[in-house]
């Protein structure tokens, strides 16, 4: 098997910056130790998170948005892996294990080309191996229907002012919405939509007590399209309007309380 690394390095990331789109010659994979965002490999969107690892495919365009302070380690390597090949242009968790294998790994690469010794090709092929053999294991166990649930839930809770589209979420976990939303629907007893509406509206209450944003700022800052919208859905959950919550929770803060139950809707 022939292995050499062509390049290694660290990013601080600093929120909102855009990372423009870039080629690369080798395959290179990416550690994220801190911060989350999006990454779009050959025209396809992957959330990240700390613990992700991104691995590009060679000479395919891919950029970056941050979402959050953070950093993340990298290296590029060519290689005849063919087993490593198979995982490029993916996204995927690395917390099912230590999130210290993947740094350990990446960081010895990075600081051994730093003090420009030579590496022999035996011993990237060994870190190579490394990386193929916990990937396929985060591969493994990360389909579990309780890390679905897991990873959907803090995904939409993360991304409740935006808008949101759910086939995409589906396809980054290798699921049909269909599939996502019954194993989702059987989990929490509600439909990934109502949870993010859920979502939503909590944050809605506590912007509404917190503050004192517009009605109309309030709605967008909670992914609502306009502050019409906005209001029936906060009306229908919460049996008053968001003037009328904020109005009477000030006055009299045991009229209404910030109940948000997951009850079964027709959404399924």
């Amino acid at each position: 098997m022939l292995s050499r690394l062509l390049l290694s390095g660290s990013f601080p990331r600093i929120a909102g910056h855009y990372v423009l789109p870039q080629t690369h010659e080798g395959i290179e994979i990416v550690y994220y130790i801190k911060g989350r965002g999006i990454t779009t490999i050959d025209g396809r969107a992957f959330a990240f998170d700390s613990g992700y690892v991104a691995v590009v495919p060679p000479n395919v365009i891919h950029d970056e948005i941050c979402e959050e302070d953070g950093a993340s380690i990298f290296c590029q390597v060519s290689t005849d892996n063919t087993d490593l090949s198979k995982l490029q242009g993916t996204v995927i968790s690395a917390k099912v294990r230590s999130n210290k294998t993947f740094f350990d790994i990446l960081n010895r690469l990075y600081i051994e080309n730093l003090s420009g010794e030579s590496l022999r090709a035996e011993y990237i092929d060994l870190l190579i191996r490394e990386l193929v053999f916990l990937s396929y294991e985060i591969c493994k166990n990360d389909n579990t229907d309780s890390e679905v649930i897991r990873k959907s839930k803090k995904y939409i809770e993360g991304r409740c002012g935006c808008q949101l589209d759910f086939n995409l979420l589906s396809e980054q976990l290798g699921y049909s919405y269909d599939r996502l939303r019954h194993i989702f629907y059987g989990e929490v007893g509600i439909s990934p939509k109502q949870y993010l509406i859920n979502c939503r509206i909590s944050r809605a209450c506590k912007l509404l007590l917190e503050t004192n944003l517009s009605i109309e700022r309030i709605a967008f800052l909670c992914g609502y399209g306009n502050s019409s919208s906005f209001i029936i859905s906060f009306k229908k959950k919460m049996k008053a309007t968001p003037y009328q919550y904020r109005n009477s929770v000030l006055e009299n803060d045991d009229k209404l309380t910030i109940i948000l139950s997951n009850h079964k809707t027709d959404d399924y």
